[in-house]
């Protein structure tokens, strides 16, 4: 089973994430669109990483990533699994930020 290293993925974002394995799966976004059965519209959202408040409607997300997996022969855990640590990574940044400006665990 690959991983996301045998993939030579580090992407920063979910959207670069799709962006990358598209592009190496040599598919048009129109023909992800409609394998995914979801609206151009939205597929191209999520390769921008416009989605609203960087909220990811996660039944078009997993349909997004299982044509994907399938075009490049991948388990889709392993795409879960590169998604899920672009989202630790965003969480770790941000609970950090907030530490330094005195956000978390600070006394008033």
């Amino acid at each position: 089973m690959a991983t996301s290293a045998d993939l030579g993925l580090r992407p920063e974002s979910i959207g670069e994430t799709i962006y990358l394995l598209r592009r190496r799966s040599a598919l048009p976004k129109e023909t992800v669109a409609e394998l995914a059965d979801v609206p151009l519209a939205t597929y191209s959202r999520y390769e921008n990483d416009s989605t609203r408040n960087g909220v990811h409607d996660l039944t078009s997300l997993r349909r997004i990533l299982r044509v994907l997996a399938t075009s490049l022969e991948l388990d889709e855990a392993v795409l879960w699994t590169e998604i899920f640590q672009i989202v630790d990574r965003a969480n770790a940044v941000k609970f950090s930020a907030s530490a330094e400006i005195g956000g978390i665990g600070s006394s008033a």
